[in-house]
């Protein structure tokens, strides 16, 4: 079964920094007014830096705000400048502009943090010749959406090897680190970030690597995952299993559900429901015809007891189905790429 994922606990400022970004511009800025300079100032940062978790992360804050994320917007605006535009519309000329200068400098002391307002295309022109070791510590340090939108300008197989190498990073000594951000930092007339900065780099992993490949179109996903199968199959299949779990298709498309149910039997649903959550239940439940569910409701009330590897077998066909339908464009998962390319 594909593993559950781990949530991260969120401090009251983060959990606060996901409402106020979700909504309408001067509706955040007259909430971030009436929390004080510090507070808005805290707040500001901690938007700054909503692109390093996924988006159904701020979807157990803002439960609410689903069926606007299933309609292909962000969920939240996430980034430096939009921080700044809430800053400026929360707080007095002179307020707003220290809060401003105090964000620039909390950000630009995170490794790579010059980058935060860099277009991915001119991040990508300076990375595009450089081997796939070096493009994967910049893009481990990098928001995964934007990380997405550079490695989306390599070659297939060179982004079968960054990602390849995401996966693997392990503890990036300090001194290299800090040799790459400043000649990095050079090319962009920008300066590096402070040497007690460094503690902060962000771990590699697969976890990460699938985040980047969540963010990025379908067809960069596809040609990375496949010219990783060639030479790391597990990796492949491991990272595939992160870009897509079973209780993902609580975000997907009620026309995608009806599509996917029609590629499984009653039986099989049954099965894969076992271990799913009441929510995820309750959606295929009211994807069904009213014959059909009370079919299925009479098959789980009389359901033999299954082995744990039966129903993680189930869920794995049911994925595979719902791979197919979504490159087919029959199934939408919000929070997944939409499968339209970038060109840098």
């Amino acid at each position: 079964m594909p593993r559950a994922k781990t949530r991260p606990m969120l401090s009251g400022t983060r959990k606060a920094a996901v409402v106020i970004a979700s909504l309408p511009r001067e509706e955040a800025s007259k909430l971030l007014a009436r929390l004080g300079a510090d507070a808005a100032q805290a707040i500001g940062l901690e938007i700054s830096r909503l692109g390093e978790f996924p988006d159904e992360v701020a979807e157990d804050v803002l439960r609410e705000f689903a069926e606007a994320a299933r309609s292909g917007g962000p969920l939240v605006r996430e980034g430096l400048q939009s921080a700044k535009e809430l800053l400026r519309g929360a707080l007095p000329p002179e307020e707003a502009e220290l809060a401003s200068s105090r964000l620039d400098e909390a950000v630009r002391r995170r490794p790579f943090g010059f980058l935060a307002e860099a277009e991915p295309g001119a991040i990508f022109a300076q990375l595009r010749d450089e081997q796939p070791q070096t493009v994967a510590v910049v893009l481990a340090h990098l928001s995964p959406a934007k990380a997405a939108r550079v490695l989306e300008g390599f070659p297939p197989r060179v982004q079968g090897e960054v990602v390849r190498r995401i996966a693997h990073l392990a503890d990036i000594s300090p001194e290299a680190v800090r040799q790459l951000e400043e000649a990095l930092a050079s090319r962009f007339r920008a300066e590096p970030f402070a040497r007690s900065a460094v503690a902060s780099s962000r771990p590699g992993g697969p976890e990460i690597a699938a985040e980047i490949l969540r963010r990025a179109s379908r067809s960069t996903e596809r040609a990375a995952l496949d010219a990783l199968e060639d030479d790391s199959p597990e990796l492949a299949d491991d990272i595939r299993r992160r870009l897509f779990a079973f209780e993902d298709l609580l975000r997907a498309d009620d026309r995608g559900i009806r599509a996917l149910l029609k590629e499984v039997s009653t039986q099989e649903l049954c099965v894969a429901l076992k271990t799913a959550s009441e929510e995820l239940k309750a959606k295929f439940m009211a994807n069904l015809s009213n014959r059909a569910r009370e079919l299925l409701l009479e098959e789980m009330e009389y359901m033999r007891p299954v082995r744990l590897s039966e129903v993680e077998a189930a869920q794995m066909r049911m994925l595979e189905a719902a791979r197919r339908l979504e490159e087919s464009g029959e199934l939408f998962v919000a929070g997944r790429a939409s499968g339209e390319d970038y060109v840098v």
